[in-house]
C-alpha cells in the first residue's frame, strides 16, 4: 500500500538494537533518476552540536506509522560521506513543490505528494493547482516523467488532460451539470 512520503518528516528514528531515539527524519531524499527513495536525512542531537545525518534505503528496516527503525547508530551516517545522496543533495533537485510541465509546455501544478511503495519506489507524484490545489490534481506516473530538473518535472502531454474527477474546482462541484 502506498503512503505519501511527507508522513516521514518528523518521525523518530530509533536504533532497534537499543531502542534508543537517534534523531528525527528532517527530510526525504530521492533518486530523480531512478524515481525512488534514496535515504532519510536525519536531524541528530547526539553529541556538541545538532548535525544532520543520512540513512541509506538499505539500512532503513522498517517505515512504520510512528517510527523508522534502523538496527543502530552506526545506520546514520555524514551526508558528505555518501558520495550518490551528497551529489542530489548539492544538485538542488527537490520533487515536492517543482512545478510540472508538459513536454508541450503547459502547466499541470506543482508536486504537492510524493506517494511511495513499500520498496521505496514512487508510486506517483501528486501535483496540486490553483490556491490551496482547488485547481484540481493530477496523478503522474513514473512512466510518464521524461526529465526531473531543478526548476520542473516535464511529463508526457497527455497528463494534462487527466485531472482526477475528486478534485475538480470548487465551482464545478458546487454546480453539478
Amino acid at each position: 500500500m502506498a503512503r505519501d512520503a511527507n508522513e516521514l518528516v518528523s518521525l523518530p528514528v530509533v536504533g532497534t538494537d537499543e531502542g534508543r531515539e537517534l534523531g528525527h527524519v528532517c527530510d526525504v531524499l530521492f533518486d530523480p533518476a531512478r524515481q525512488a527513495l534514496l535515504g532519510l536525512m536525519v536531524s541528530s542531537s547526539d553529541g556538541p552540536s545538532e548535525a544532520v545525518l543520512f540513512i541509506d534505503r538499505d539500512r532503513i528496516r522498517g517505515l512504520g506509522k510512528d517510527a523508522v527503525t534502523v538496527e543502530g547508530a552506526a545506520s546514520l551516517q555524514p551526508v558528505a560521506s555518501q558520495e550518490h545522496a551528497n551529489a542530489i543533495v548539492e544538485s538542488g533537485i527537490h520533487l515536492k513543490g517543482t512545478k510540472v510541465l508538459t513536454d508541450g509546455g503547459d502547466a499541470i501544478g506543482t508536486v504537492d505528494k510524493i506517494m511511495l511503495n513499500d520498496d521505496g519506489t514512487i508510486e506517483c507524484y501528486e501535483a496540486t493547482s490553483g490556491i490551496l490545489g482547488l485547481g484540481g490534481r493530477h496523478d503522474i506516473f513514473p512512466n510518464e516523467v521524461h526529465t526531473i530538473g531543478v526548476d520542473a518535472i516535464i511529463v508526457d502531454a497527455t497528463c494534462a488532460d487527466r485531472r482526477e474527477d475528486n478534485a475538480r474546482p470548487l465551482a464545478e462541484r458546487t454546480n453539478p451539470a
